[in-house]
């Protein structure tokens, strides 16, 4: 009979599934390029991303697509909600480590990752941009600067307390589109310190940026008569969240399941990004930030707290599921009935403990979703008047896109070429 039980645990256990949610559909669109697509699928999945991972996770989705698609107005107000809920979330707690650090629990509300909070701030600048409103974009680049500041003394804390160094506390794209609006607005003095702070995270974050800073990425001076032409490019999405479980067949004959989340990286087909001027080249851009590298970074620096976690927890669950074992069998063993009902009844209940405890292990594998994996910059100057610039996404033989921008260079105009190609 206990083998019958077991044999019927195990397949119900193999047949389970984590929670999370179907999103092929919008990345489809996205790998495509198809950004309308995308935004509409978004959309009809956002009932169910909110069901299943919140309405953070929802919002930023939403938000995100949204600025693909060039509805930067949305856009906006789909990332501060998401930027609203995150500072509820940490209200509710304790401190602002004590949200941080909530990990592999899904019964909390999900306060957000640090890199995404970061990154809605990164986006709304880069909305507003888009909008004309380059005074909004500082507005949003001074908030990044603020929470990364919150994370550097947060993250000194928690290191020196836990021998850790939980790495990511500022992003050096952010900083650059600091430097980038300031030096727009005028104000050298901004423009420089922005600069520093590019300088300093190449120079003290090199888990994060391990490749050499671009030559955009320095204050520069164009020259005589010409204006800075800014190049970003977003290639790539941010790693998957998935669940991994193991499930270990105890000495007593139960079963016991850890259930842990682990980020998988994408691997991007875009070897290098052409940059062409008027129909002549004007050299390749250069990798500014890998979004994927600090999204896996900071998981990495927090994965045994995770898995330490995920062992009490299914640990408890085993011994509960022990106790039911032993005391139903002990009861049937001391029982009148010779009919074995007695033992058929102990066993359900074992089973039924065993279902119970280990189908109701599941990794917390919320998160956003599509976030860009790599960003890439550039800088041409150009003479006032009508250009043609063009961006081409090379694959290791082909080319994977090319995209054409007509820039027209006014005197005290802002050029910002934002392109994207998420493969």
């Amino acid at each position: 009979m206990r083998t019958g039980v077991t044999l019927l645990f195990a397949t119900c256990l193999l047949a389970s599934c984590a929670s999370t949610v179907d999103v092929h559909k919008t990345e489809l669109g996205l790998y495509h390029g198809d950004y309308a697509r995308a935004l509409e699928q978004v959309q009809t999945e956002s009932v169910s991303i909110e069901k299943r991972q919140g309405p953070i996770v929802r919002a930023l989705d939403v938000g995100i697509v949204q600025h693909y698609a060039g509805d930067y107005q949305g856009s906006n107000v789909s990332l501060s909600e998401a930027e609203t809920r995150i500072e509820k979330a940490f209200t509710k707690s304790v401190s602002r480590s004590a949200a941080s650090f909530v990990i592999n629990d899904n019964t909390k509300e999900y306060p957000g990752e640090d890199f995404e909070d970061i990154y809605i701030n990164i986006f709304k600048a880069l909305n507003y941009a888009r909008l004309g409103d380059i005074s909004g974009s500082m507005v949003e680049i001074r908030r990044s600067s603020e929470k990364q500041q919150v994370l550097l003394d947060l993250y000194s804390s928690y290191n020196q307390k836990h021998d850790e160094k939980i790495a990511f506390t500022h992003s050096a794209l952010g900083e650059w589109l600091g430097m980038v609006f300031s030096q727009h607005l005028g104000n050298r003095s901004d423009a420089q310190y922005y600069a520093r702070r590019v300088a300093d995270a190449f120079a003290n974050e090199k888990d994060l940026y391990p490749f050499a800073m671009p030559r955009a990425a320095a204050l520069q001076t164009p020259e005589e008569g010409k204006t800075p032409i800014y190049l970003l490019a977003f290639t790539n999405i941010e790693p998957r969240k998935r669940e991994v479980q193991e499930s270990l067949w105890m000495p007593s004959g139960n079963w016991m399941t850890v259930a842990v989340p682990e980020l998988m990286a994408r691997e991007s087909e875009i070897q290098r990004i052409l940059v062409t001027v008027d129909g002549t080249p004007a050299g390749q851009m250069e990798m500014m930030e890998s979004i994927s590298r600090i999204a896996i970074n900071t998981y990495l620096l927090k994965k045994s707290g995770i898995y330490s976690k995920a062992m009490l927890r299914a640990t408890g669950k085993l011994i509960a599921t022990d106790v039911v074992d032993v005391a139903g069998h002990v009861a049937a063993a001391n029982s009148s009935d010779d009919s074995g009902g007695a033992w058929l009844l102990a066993d359900l209940a074992t089973l039924a403990a065993n279902l119970v405890g280990n189908l109701s292990e599941r990794a917390d594998v919320r998160m956003s979703h599509f976030l860009p994996g790599h960003a890439y910059i550039g800088l041409v100057d150009l003479s006032e008047g009508a250009h043609e610039v063009i961006l081409t996404y090379m694959g290791e033989k082909e080319v994977l896109k090319q995209e054409r921008f007509l820039v027209t260079v006014e005197p005290g105009s802002l050029s910002l070429v934002e392109s994207f190609c998420l493969r």
